[in-house]
């Protein structure tokens, strides 16, 4: 492992023994820097960056970098990875590259690996303000263009902050893939802010020509024996609805407005309180002429598919132009702003991608500000009049208002909303706190939950945010449903350990923890509960454990889940505090049986 410190500008090596880029994080931040007593924004916050264990140019779906950090967000440990980016941690000779300390100025830092091995260097973004206030794509584009020489021709991509990282705490970092032009996020739990205002850093920039030392035929074989195939078979049908589903007429994520239909969530998450005739309005008059207009986009060849980087078959990006088209931004930004219109959505997310947003914190954050001003609740001074009223919102002026807020918070001028929605409450008071979905933590930070009504992204876990829980939308009853969760949290915290991308899980998770036990003797069941032990207790130390919803509207969501499949017992105590302290509590022992039962196999 590679430490570069800011403070004395130097670099070195850490012997610190990983299985992959979660293990490397968590040990970094327990261990060697002990982050759970400082605060997020201390210089020793240390950003990890990794690639997994399986990181090589021919294996498919196994190059997600992954960014580990104390989140400002939650208060806790926090894992976040984009695609493709791990083949480039890997050119640098070294599987992980952690920054700790402060630089003097704005600061690029350049990591490189050659036949003399790792070399790092440092170089000030002086007189750059206009090129950081225009965000990361100009940011991207230039580094692109200057560090060639600084290369001598080895491949090399930029991982960079917008001005969004300055003022919020939900900036994200965002990598351009040099070749496909494509942009992935590390976009969950505030990576951007931690580099800017921890680091003063605002790109770090990783290549070279360091050949890859994975067995790459040993993989294969061992992937074969598990499937009874070469994998590169599996990996098309795999991955088919994230390429194109012939049967939809649409491809990648943007599936689930075709499928959700009137649940998809919808103006601050009030589609919830609608009979099944005002969702099915919903879907008929708003929803469904919008999914109609990306099949035409699909069909036409106006939205067009790409891949983060890696050579892949699922070919999940989506864009239209150079905008990039994903359900969960779309979503937060566009429905939850009770905007349909899929080009002022698609607008939206651009505007929230180019300064370095967090598009999903952002989305719910002002569409819970924006009710808070139709009640009367809260004043947004300079805005066009806006109205989350269900059918009556007027698109252009919404438009408007949105982008102008955006704007203003990635230039500072909106700071009331720029640390999240618990802070804000606890501002402006009168229940305001009751009218937004977010996942709790014990320090009082808070995280919005992805875009889907269920249970399974509010319930305790050591991590939130992600992807890293059961989110079907059938009822278990709530000990089934924890056994479920935990199944499904360590299939997919070995995922991202691995560096692996979860879109190809369909036949990679039965491939990694072979490949992990007949390539480096690790048994992969007993390795995620480690790593989920050492995560538990780092947020325990830093007070950032999880909590059960503590919003109505959360428990009002999850009554109405419950209601939508007929358990109306569940669904009267699942909209108070006692009965969703009894519906969690039935969770934990549903968690604690499975993964027990995982241990002792």
């Amino acid at each position: 492992m590679i430490v570069i410190d800011l403070d004395k500008q130097k670099m070195k090596e850490l012997r610190l023994p990983s299985s992959g880029a979660v293990d490397a994080g968590i040990k970094i931040h327990s261990s060697e820097y002990e982050t759970y007593s400082r605060d997020p924004y201390d210089p020793r916050n240390a950003l990890v960056f990794s690639a997994g264990p399986f990181a090589h140019p021919d294996i498919q779906g196994a190059n997600r970098g992954v960014v580990s950090f104390r989140s400002p967000m939650t208060g806790g440990f926090f894992v976040s990875s984009a695609g493709g980016l791990g083949r480039y941690i890997a050119l640098t000779g070294d599987r992980d590259v952690t920054i700790v300390g402060r630089a003097a100025a704005p600061a690029v830092v350049v990591v490189i690996g050659d036949s003399s091995g790792t070399t790092m260097q440092i170089f000030e973004l002086s007189d750059a303000e206009d090129l950081i206030n225009e965000g990361v794509f100009a940011l991207s584009d230039f580094l692109g263009e200057e560090l060639r020489d600084v290369y001598n021709g080895a491949p090399y991509r930029a991982v960079v902050a917008g001005p969004a990282a300055r003022y919020s705490d939900f900036g994200v970092l965002a990598s351009v893939d040099p070749v496909m032009k494509s942009v992935d996020f590390f976009g969950r739990g505030g990576a951007g802010s931690v580099m800017v205002r921890a680091h003063n850093v605002y790109a770090v920039v990783f290549g070279g020509d360091a050949v890859p030392t994975l067995d790459l035929d040993r993989f294969r074989k061992v992937a074969a024996d598990v499937l009874g195939e070469d994998y590169l078979n599996e990996v098309p049908a795999a991955t088919e609805k994230y390429r194109f589903s012939q049967k939809d007429g649409i491809g990648g994520t943007m599936l689930n407005w075709a499928h959700l239909k009137g649940l998809l969530p919808s103006y601050n998450w009030h589609n919830i309180y609608m009979s099944d005739s005002e969702r099915e309005r919903l879907w008929e008059e708003l929803i469904s002429p919008a999914v109609e207009k990306m099949r035409a986009g699909f069909s036409s060849k106006n939205i067009v598919s790409r891949t983060c980087g890696e050579k892949c078959a699922a070919a999940c990006k989506k864009y239209l132009g150079d905008k990039k088209v994903d359900y969960e931004p779309i979503t937060a930004l566009g429905s939850q702003l009770g905007i349909f219109d899929l080009e002022k959505a698609v607008a939206l997310a651009h505007l929230a991608d180019r300064l370095g947003f967090d598009a999903i914190q952002l989305g719910d954050t002002i569409a819970w500000a924006l009710e808070l001003r139709d009640r009367g609740v809260l004043k947004i001074e300079g805005l066009p009049d806006t109205s989350l009223k269900p059918f009556s919102t007027d698109p252009d002026a919404q438009f408007q208002a949105v982008a102008q807020l955006i704007t203003a918070m990635a230039a500072g001028k909106a700071d009331f909303l720029a640390h999240g929605i618990r802070s804000a409450a606890a501002k402006i008071g009168n229940g305001a706190e009751d009218l937004a979905v977010f996942v709790p933590f014990a320090g009082g930070g808070e995280l919005v939950p992805p875009q889907y009504i269920v249970p399974g992204f509010f319930v305790p876990l050591p991590l939130h945010g992600k992807f890293m829980t059961y989110y079907g939308s059938d009822w278990l009853d709530p000990k089934a449903l924890g056994a479920k969760v935990w199944e499904r949290f360590v299939a997919e915290l070995l995922t991202e350990n691995a560096g692996f991308c979860r879109f190809h899980r369909k036949w990679a998770e039965n491939v990694i923890p072979a490949a992990y036990e007949a390539m480096y003797g690790v048994l992969a069941p007993l390795e995620a509960e480690r790593l989920a032990v050492q995560i538990k207790q780092y947020q325990r130390r830093a007070e950032a454990e999880s909590q059960p919803p503590v919003s109505q509207r959360v428990r009002d969501l999850l009554a109405f889940f419950a209601r939508m499949h007929g358990q109306d017992a569940w669904a009267e105590k699942l909209a108070t505090s006692e009965g969703l302290e009894e519906y969690i509590l039935e969770v934990r022992k549903g968690i604690s049986a499975k993964r027990a039962s995982s241990v002792s196999v």
